[in-house]
């Protein structure tokens, strides 16, 4: 089956480089500590889009031979499991997996009141089982991530709908002040298409990147020959930018 886990990019690269660790799951989640995926692909980007640079990750899971507890529907077994797993009241399960609802944040205060005596475990139970946030398949042996196969990046055009705009006005600025610097249309697509930028933006990850820059370094960038200008290379890019024009004035007072 299909299977898609939302991380961040540098995450996302370890374990396409290193392979699925499941030591550096978190503990204390809903089915315990292991890699969770879920079948569904919004859900995914949901989770993706709570990091610094989000990227979803594909994979394959091969079920057969494999000892899987499945939770259908969000039932008092479910609800009462997640409980004991959120607090580590039960030791590490048989299960090569686990897959069912996905418990929403609010766990960790409904059994606090219930600490507290102001509410009924029968009550916390019940609140849990009203409040799912999804879908969830957890790996939770080496056995299972054995049987995972096929993993690759999911590229910014399946999932980038947040990003998109910021992207396109990205692109629109560099022009304007391209233009502003005495470079013609055509001039401006070819020294835009030649810097991979384009390229880069079409993967999550990458737009989050090429975002993260000022765009005024990346115009400097493509005027430097696509290399980020140091030292004396930044003087010369002064008359257009107001940002090194007040730094090269600063360093002349204090001379």
């Amino acid at each position: 089956m299909k299977l898609f886990h939302g991380t961040d990019i540098f995450s996302a690269d370890k374990i396409l480089n290193e392979g699925i660790s499941l030591s550096h799951g978190r503990p204390f989640l809903d089915f315990g500590q292991g890699f969770y995926t879920t079948p569904h692909l919004a859900q995914a980007i949901d989770w993706a889009e709570g990091t610094i640079a989000p990227c979803v990750l594909s994979m394959e899971l091969d079920e057969s031979n494999l000892k899987i507890k499945g939770f259908d529907t969000p039932s008092r077994e479910w609800a009462e499991f997640v409980i004991k797993n959120r607090f580590g009241l039960i030791p590490p399960t048989e299960f090569d997996c686990i897959y069912g609802p996905m418990a929403d944040s609010g766990v960790s205060r409904l059994y606090a009141r219930y600490q507290a005596h102001r509410l009924t475990m029968e009550a916390a139970i019940n609140k849990i089982r009203a409040n799912t946030n999804g879908w969830q398949w957890v790996v939770l042996s080496n056995n299972a991530v054995k049987h995972i196969s096929n993993i690759r990046k999911v590229v910014l055009e399946m999932l980038c709908q947040s990003l998109r705009v910021e992207v396109m006005k990205f692109f629109g600025t560099i022009k304007l002040i391209l233009k502003e610097r005495g470079y013609s249309r055509e001039e401006r697509k070819k020294l835009i298409r030649g810097s991979g930028l384009i390229e880069k933006c079409r993967e999550y990850g990458g737009a989050q990147y090429v975002l993260h820059y000022d765009v005024y370094d990346w115009c400097n960038y493509l005027m430097n020959g696509y290399r980020w200008p140091t030292g004396e290379e930044l003087r010369k890019f002064a008359k257009y930018d107001p940002r090194l024009e007040m730094m090269f004035s600063r360093t002349q007072t204090n001379v």
